[in-house]
């Protein structure tokens, strides 16, 4: 690619030269406009990595606060522990789905039940 410059002799030149001018000036605007094509590029890349990034120190966070406890997942929020959630939503999707009671029996008060992988877990202590 050539970088020659446009002089004032340049100006009233022959149309040949003209011509060529023209075609320097269309390159020289392709380059700008790849140019910034590849900028918007990397730039959406960079967002990606960031959003990436926020959602692993989301998932490394909620890792340190979340606990195993009797059948079930519990998760500090603030000062208390917020569940029961699943055990298998959670660690196979990293899902904090709440266990619900079931039916109050006096002989298995603490089976709870998830409604979305539709499991019943025994004995579901609460913390």
């Amino acid at each position: 690619m050539s970088t020659e410059k446009i002089t004032e002799a340049d100006k009233g030149a022959s149309p040949d030269v003209a011509a060529a001018l023209s075609l320097r000036v269309a390159e020289l605007n392709l380059e700008v406009l790849e140019t910034k094509t590849q900028l918007a590029e990397t730039k959406l890349q960079f967002a990606l990595k960031n959003e990436e990034l926020e959602s692993l120190k989301r998932q490394f966070h909620q890792k340190e606060a979340t606990k195993f406890v009797e059948n079930a997942y519990w998760v500090r929020r603030g000062t208390a522990w917020d569940g029961p959630f699943c055990q298998i939503c959670y660690e196979v999707g990293n899902r904090l789905t709440h266990l619900v009671k079931l039916h109050p029996s006096a002989n298995r008060p603490d089976d709870r039940h998830c409604i979305y992988c539709n499991r019943t877990f025994d004995n579901v202590k609460i913390i």
